[in-house]
């Protein structure tokens, strides 16, 4: 079983790499064809959507190949995905956090790994219960439709991340 962490191990390091190199591409394209050479942090957000969709099709397909006790291949398959989903989201996260306040950066990428630090931890604490009442294919389920309900708000803050930012330093200016 030790060798079940490789799967999605492997495939959040090459991700990692391709997707960063992909997202800071098209960061470099867009300011090429920007007018004025400005390019917009959400800009970076886009992959996003179909990072949280690969998330939540890997996480859903875990669930119920593990509940099913299809053969483990199926199951590192469904774990490939979701570590490829993720670190779609997390590289992107981490780029928009680093380029939205170029001054606060380190506090920006700590409070997102605080954030996530205790997310895993109360989800530790309470998975083992979860997967009990629900079953693997239920629970993993319902994690794959909360990756699904985030698309909405990187939609948002595609539309209104600009105008966000822009509203607080005016309010940071005035107060």
């Amino acid at each position: 079983m030790g060798y079940a962490y490789l799967c999605p191990g492997i495939s959040m390091f090459i991700a990692s790499i391709i997707v960063g190199r992909l997202s800071d591409w098209m960061r470099q394209k867009a300011k090429a064809n920007s007018k004025d050479g400005k390019i917009h942090p959400e800009r970076r957000m886009a992959i996003q959507v179909p990072g949280f969709a690969i998330a939540a099709a890997g996480k859903i397909m875990f669930g119920w190949f593990a509940q099913n006790k299809a053969p483990a291949w199926m199951s590192l398959i469904g774990t490939a995905l979701a570590a490829i989903g993720v670190s779609v989201v997390f590289v992107t996260s981490t780029s928009f956090q680093t380029e939205c306040d170029p001054a606060q950066t380190a506090s920006l990428v700590a409070l997102g790994g605080f954030l996530r630090n205790v997310a895993a931890a109360i989800t530790a604490a309470i998975m083992v219960s979860i997967l009990k009442a629900m079953g693997w294919g239920w629970a993993f389920t319902g994690l794959g439709i909360l990756d699904i309900l985030c698309i909405p708000g990187i939609l948002l803050i595609l539309m209104r991340g600009e105008k966000w930012r822009e509203d607080l330093k005016r309010q940071q200016q005035q107060g």
